[in-house]
């Protein structure tokens, strides 16, 4: 991977929490810390994320999965 292009996280109803655009892959301050976009703690609960990859050779590929978040 190159660059993380794009990456949210929505909640059970679909709802965004987080989201953050551009920056490079294992940016320990770019990733989910589990808060919700006013700052306050997320609930325990499971949480869907989609990702926007864009790879050295100039590809982009879309990633997704689910997260739980323990508490």
């Amino acid at each position: 991977m190159r660059r993380i292009v794009d990456i949210q996280v929505f909640n059970r109803w679909g709802s965004l929490v987080y989201e953050r655009r551009d920056f490079l892959p294992n940016d320990y301050p770019g990733g989910w810390d589990g808060r919700i976009a006013d700052g306050e703690l997320a609930p325990q609960g499971v949480y869907v994320w989609v990702m926007d990859v864009l790879f050295r050779d100039g590809a982009r590929e879309q990633r997704s999965g689910s997260v739980t978040l323990i508490r």
